[in-house]
């Protein structure tokens, strides 16, 4: 089987972009092969919260700020999409709140969850207090 030079320059082109394309995503912050599960909340001033800030359960960093976008039909109010890893099986329940916190002496913002013992728990995409 003998294959001309511009198929294997077309192949490994193709190849090098698609390496290039996840590559890049995956310096964002996006990962690919993780299982997470995502949670969103409203909040009036997010206060310099970025996406791909943590999300922290008594001091554990279990997820991350997947993006924040404004919601101009509600008063201008920011609504924040949270990522929350399976691999530390956190079981997020009714009541549960997302609470916006200093990080540090360097001013950096993350989310607190401050988990509702005994409710039932919130359904995938759900809406947190």
């Amino acid at each position: 089987m003998n294959i001309s030079r511009e198929a294997k320059v077309g192949l490994l082109a193709l190849v090098a972009l698609a390496m290039l394309y996840f590559g890049f995503n995956y310096l964002k912050g996006a990962d690919f092969f993780s299982n997470t599960d995502r949670y969103r909340v409203i909040y009036d001033n997010v206060d310099g919260l970025t996406a791909s800030n943590p999300v922290l359960v008594n001091g554990l960093s279990v997820g991350k700020v997947r993006s924040i976008d404004i919601l101009q039909e509600q008063n201008n109010k920011l609504l924040v999409t949270l990522d929350i890893d399976r691999r530390h099986n956190i079981v997020v329940s009714h009541g549960t709140r997302a609470i916006l916190a200093d990080d540090g002496l360097l001013g950096g913002k993350v989310i607190r969850l401050q988990i509702a013992p005994g409710g039932q728990p919130l359904e995938k995409n759900g809406m947190l207090v």
